[in-house]
């Protein structure tokens, strides 16, 4: 086995090039890092993004590296580094899925609010931008040619869109979620379930989750649940989870109250909702006496 370091905090992407001598890795410091597989050297950093990098795809064929952010940035640049890098949207949504079709020349960016984007992936000309599904696009892939793009998210479908004759599933009109319950819930299990469950749960374990159990949330120093791989940065910081640091994350957002943290970049501009969700979350997160 070989390690290859040089990421400050969490790496969201890898990628071994065509003939498998190079591998690109993206990471939450905002760089996609470039390495000899064979002997672990770093060569360069094509990417220098700022805010973290969460997806790439490379095609060898188009000579094209592209690659989605946490600051809704989606990008593309020629792999030999010439060209100008391509921009198609920045300061959005964090974007969750990208993919590219050498054949028709396509890439395609899904974002954590379930947009999706397609354009051409050498010199940028968008053709689609909708709003597919509610919730995020966590995957996407074109079939031959790019004739269908397929998405996938958190309900129970994989859905696949022609793009010759652009359907889109309105969001609004599709199956119930489960994430969403059936029964009516308050405003503060809304919030929850609009910007938390994706990656916390409530239970004592953080299997199966992106981000760590919010069980006990309270009164729990940032960096102590012990199934959590959590990064360095976070596990050297000094601050406790309670109703003020809760309402200062989503006030404020994450890149600035826990920086080096996994967590996408979103915010709750509405006091209200703030105080809802942290209400929800004192009833939900509580533990439950022996």
């Amino acid at each position: 086995m070989r390690f290859l370091e040089g990421h400050q905090g969490p790496v969201n992407a890898a990628l071994f090039s065509e003939d498998g001598r190079f591998i690109y890795s993206a990471g939450g410091d905002g760089h996609i890092r470039y390495w000899n597989a064979s002997t672990g050297e770093y060569i360069r950093s094509p990417v220098r993004n700022g805010f973290g990098v969460n997806v790439m795809a490379v095609d060898h064929t188009l000579g094209v590296l592209a690659y989605g952010g946490a600051n809704g940035v989606m990008k593309a640049l020629s792999l030999d580094g010439s060209g100008s890098e391509l921009e198609l949207w920045l300061g959005g949504p964090p974007v969750l899925a990208v993919s590219i079709d050498p054949a028709s020349q396509t890439m395609a960016f899904g974002t954590s609010e379930g947009r999706i984007v397609i354009a051409d992936a050498l010199v940028g000309e968008l053709s689609h931008d909708f709003l597919a599904v509610k919730g995020p696009v966590w995957a996407m892939a074109f079939t031959k040619n790019a004739e269908h793009l397929m998405i996938a998210g958190l309900d129970d479908f994989v859905t696949r869109i022609p793009l010759d004759n652009l359907i889109v599933p309105h969001p609004l009109a599709a199956e119930d979620r489960r994430f969403h319950p059936d029964e009516p819930v308050d405003n503060g299990q809304r919030q929850f379930a609009r910007k938390c469950s994706v990656c916390h749960s409530l239970t004592p374990s953080s299997e199966r989750r992106a981000g760590p159990t919010l069980y006990g949330v309270f009164g729990r120093k940032v960096g102590e649940v012990s199934d959590y791989p959590y990064s360095p940065e976070l596990m050297d910081m000094d601050l406790v989870w309670n109703e003020v640091t809760i309402d200062r994350l989503f006030r404020d957002g994450p890149d600035i109250v826990t920086p080096g943290s996994k967590m996408p970049i979103q915010r709750i501009k509405a006091q209200k909702d703030r105080d809802d969700l942290i209400s929800y979350l004192k009833r939900a997160t509580a533990p439950v006496p022996q």
